[in-house]
Order: structure tokens, then sequence, then C-alpha cells
């Protein structure tokens, strides 16, 4: 009696094992077939077109640049922010205006003082770390809001200098990875469209973080035109710079590489800025005692 169970427990377990290998064992074109479709395969529009971030190691910090684009031609009369000045120009009749005119006397959406809205922000409260997001606004906003809770739960656990410690640039990293992860899985919020470069001047860090991780890099470009830019920054190694360098160097790059809207409209291979940008710039440096705040923002224009 336990031969004859025994064998049918073998014969049982082969015909198991046999459905399960027919099963997992279909090979494509490309190896094996997964169980479900890959998701995430084609690019978010957002992440796509939106205005180009960068972040480079240097050698005494973290240089991170966001371009802020101007209005479009088509829509030049009707901006968000509007003074006085722009509203008489708008009445003026003579032929002499032009649209540049018009456009000029308005409020950019990025000004160029301290005034913002900005795409930079610290996520801590020791300024030691800071991300700056590609994609949708409402989501990059949205992730910077998490991170910073993050960092205050963190600071009322351990202490006001945990944002000093070199491993802490890395733990905000992968928390802004675990919670885009979880918007990605969840039944009521929807997956973020958006990523992120979060760096950190406690130990001169770059990651480039999405739902599927967050990664350290020396230097990456997210948004339109980053294909191009993302080639040129491989090929230096920028930490043996200093960061004031680096910033010269980027910027001639993002002027005499950029090919403007008025130029050429079917060049999607190079770096598109529209001429007249706005570029916001912020260097995270090394903190110390006699500097603990250590993100300093600078602004200049194309």
């Amino acid at each position: 009696m336990n031969h004859l169970l025994l064998r049918a427990g073998i014969f049982v377990a082969a015909i198991l094992c046999t459905n399960a290998s027919s099963s997992t064992g279909k090979i494509g074109q490309n190896g094996p077939l997964p169980k479900f479709p890959l998701m995430g395969v084609t690019s978010d529009p957002f992440i796509e077109f939106s205005p180009m971030v960068v972040g480079v190691v240097c050698r005494d910090g973290v240089l991170l640049f966001a371009v802020h684009s101007i209005f479009s031609k088509d829509n030049a009369e009707l901006p968000l922010l509007r003074d006085s000045i722009g509203e008489e120009s708008c009445t003026d009749n003579s032929e002499n205006r032009s649209n540049n005119t018009r456009v000029a006397a308005f409020q950019k959406d990025l000004p160029r003082r301290y005034r913002g809205p900005f795409r930079i922000h610290p996520v801590d409260s020791s300024c030691a770390s800071a991300m700056v997001c590609s994609g949708w606004r409402t989501d990059c906003q949205n992730l910077i809001n998490h991170i910073r809770s993050i960092d205050r739960r963190e600071q009322l656990e351990f202490g006001h200098h945990i944002g000093t410690a070199p491993e802490y640039g890395s733990f905000l990293a992968s928390q802004a990875s675990l919670l885009m992860a979880k918007f990605c899985v969840s039944e009521s919020r929807r997956p973020l469209s958006c990523l992120g470069l979060l760096a950190s001047g406690s130990c001169l860090g770059l990651w480039v973080v999405d739902a599927t991780g967050a990664y350290r890099v020396r230097a990456h470009a997210l948004g339109q035109g980053s294909d191009r830019m993302n080639e040129i920054l491989r090929k230096v190694d920028w930490t043996q710079r200093d960061s004031n360098g680096v910033k010269d160097e980027l910027l001639r790059l993002l002027y005499s590489d950029s090919v403007h809207d008025s130029d050429d409209e079917n060049s999607s291979s190079e770096i598109k800025i529209p001429e007249g940008s706005c570029i916001e710039m912020a260097v995270i440096e090394k903190p110390t005692r006699k500097a603990p705040n250590t993100m300093k923002r600078l602004f200049a224009s194309l």
C-alpha cells in the first residue's frame, strides 16, 4: 500500500513539473516570454517635453541646473502673470510694438531675481540635500513635499544633525523611489509623471530617482534635449573641476549647442531651448561648521 501511494505521489509530481515547465518554458524571439506585459515602456510625455534639468557632481559640490522656458510666440499675449506695464503695452496699436517688446514687459514665469517659482528645492532642514524634478509640475512638487515630510520625521527621531550624515542622501533617494513605486501599484493613487535628481552635499552624491530605484550617477540630464546633453556629460570627468568652472562650461554648452525654436523646429536630436530662457542654478556644497546651510541659488539667461 505504501509503495502504491509513493508511486502515485511521484506520478502526480511529474505531471505538475511537466505542466510548470510547459507554461514557463515558452521562448520568444528575445528570450522567455514574461507572464505580464512590461509597464512603462513608452516614455511619459510630461517628462519627455519638460524643460531640461541637469545634475553634475563637481570637486567642491553638486551643481544643479533647471531650464525655465519663456512663453511661445502663439500665446505670448496671454502670460500667466501680468503687470501694469504689460497690460498697457497690449492696448498700444503702434506698428513699432513687436511681440518681443510686449513679452519683455510681462513678468516671466521665472523671474530673474529671488522670487520663484523655483524648480530646485532643498529637501532637508540643513539644506545639505536638494532635488530638481522633470515632469508634470504638480507631481514634482508632490514628490518633493513627501521627501520633506520624511526628513521632518527623521529629524524628530534622530536629531537635527542627521541631515549632514554621509549616507543621508542615499536614504532620501531610496525613500523617494519607494514612494514612487507605491504609487505605481496603488489602487487609489495614480503613478507620478515625473523623475528626479537628488543631490547631497554631505557625500557629494547625485541620484536619478524613479519608480524602479535610485541610481547614483556623476552627471545626468532629464527632460527635453537630455539625450544630446547626456552624450556630452559622459565624455568629461566633472569631479576634477570646481563648480564655478563647470557652471561656465555648461552655460556655454547650452548656448552654443542649442537649436532655438526660431532657428529649426525639426531638430529633435539637439538640445532645444527656447531663445530667452532663464537658467536656474544651485550649488550644494559640503556642509561645514561655519556654513551649515550650503545651498546657493544662481540665475542666468540665454
